[in-house]
């Protein structure tokens, strides 16, 4: 399951913690981290639909884990009136078949429910809720534009949820492997 692999994003995050702790130091406050990922069918986020979600909620102060989400979304209709597809190469890529998407839960709700899985793991800072920060790999390039779309089809606005800064894995990876093409 997506939801397996990350924890893989977890070394990270404890260096990240670094970071916090230094703001928490300076009295500055800072909101829980969501580590999360998305498998889509394919790289057009107008046409080709987010298959799954994953996200794990990480308490700031602890880097504890404080909750999971995921789901399997099944196919929905795009503002152009078309339903969303999934290239057969995406899903060779993320593992997953169009029975299991087919079988996956409406869009609409996935939408909800991750918006409220995100409020409900949002810290009170000094009396205002704040903003999430959110943690993944690739998330700066391709899911946070892919799902932000996504959830904004259903209604709900990224923005309101996250901060404009996040942790994004790639970058990291890409200076600690040298390769020419690690996404």
């Amino acid at each position: 399951s997506l939801l397996d692999a990350l924890p893989i994003c977890f070394p990270v995050t404890i260096k990240l913690s670094c970071i916090l702790r230094m703001k928490n130091n300076r009295n500055m406050q800072v909101n829980n981290i969501i580590v999360w990922d998305i498998e889509t069918g394919g790289f057009n986020k107008e046409k080709e639909g987010v298959a799954e979600i994953a996200a794990i909620a990480i308490d700031s102060e602890s880097l504890e884990e404080i909750g999971r989400y995921e789901a399997i979304i099944a196919p929905y209709q795009l503002p152009s009136g078309e339903m969303s597809v999934y290239n057969p190469s995406a899903l060779a890529v993320n593992g997953l078949t169009m029975a299991q998407i087919n079988a996956g839960l409406p869009a609409k709700q996935v939408a909800k429910e991750f918006e409220a899985f995100c409020k409900t793991h949002k810290k009170s800072l000094r009396g205002n809720p704040g903003k999430l920060f959110a943690a993944g790999h690739n998330i700066d390039d391709f899911d946070i534009p892919y799902f932000s779309y996504f959830l904004q089809l259903f209604g709900v606005q990224f923005t309101s949820l996250f901060q404009t800064s996040t942790l994004d894995t790639l970058a990291w990876t890409r200076l600690r492997f040298p390769v020419d093409s690690v996404s």
